[in-house]
C-alpha cells in the first residue's frame, strides 16, 4: 500500500462530505501535532445533531488515516464555531 504523510490537505479532503459545516476550511483551522489533530469548523446548519456530526467527522478522519498514512493513533479534537 502506498503511504503518505498526514497533511492538512488530507484532513480537508476527508471533511469534504461532512454535512452541516462550511467547506471553506483554512490551513490555520487545522493543527497537526505529534499525536493530536485539532480542527476548527464553521457550522452552516444549526439544526444538526452535534454529537453525531462530531462522531462522523472523527470516524472519517480515522478512516483516512488508516487508508492513506502510517499514522494510526491520533486524537482528533473538533471545535465547532458559528
Amino acid at each position: 500500500m502506498f503511504s503518505v504523510k498526514l497533511t492538512k490537505e488530507l484532513v480537508k479532503k476527508s471533511l469534504d462530505t461532512a454535512p452541516g459545516i462550511s467547506t471553506d476550511i483554512k490551513d490555520s483551522d487545522i493543527v497537526i501535532n505529534e499525536k493530536n489533530i485539532t480542527i476548527k469548523l464553521k457550522l452552516i446548519d444549526k439544526n444538526i445533531n452535534f454529537i453525531e456530526l462530531i462522531s462522523m467527522i472523527q470516524k472519517q478522519i480515522a478512516y483516512t488515516l488508516n487508508e492513506h498514512t502510517d499514522s494510526k493513533d491520533y486524537k482528533v479534537d473538533i471545535i465547532l464555531c458559528d
